[in-house]
């Protein structure tokens, strides 16, 4: 998997949340739940169920859209969070 941001913000926030979502981490779990009640998990989880979403131009260079690929992404390498 490669991280296709150019931006650094973009590049930074796309490495964070798949390591975010390796590691389990409490910014997108609690008890082993799905968290959604922060601006980071929210489009993340949004790109790992594959919802779709109208992005914009402008949309597109935000950190909401960094998370939605890296939700995306972590789907497609794995179906559920236990298979790590």
């Amino acid at each position: 998997m490669t991280n296709r941001f150019r931006v650094r913000k973009m590049r930074d926030t796309y490495k964070g949340m798949v390591a975010a979502y390796c590691d389990r981490s409490p910014l997108l779990f609690h008890k082993g739940a799905r968290l959604t009640l922060n601006g980071f998990a929210s489009p993340f989880w949004k790109g790992y169920d594959n919802i779709p979403m109208n992005w914009d131009r402008d949309s597109k260079q935000t950190p909401s859209y960094a998370c939605y690929i890296a939700g995306r992404d972590m789907a497609n390498l794995y179906k559920e969070p236990d298979s790590l």
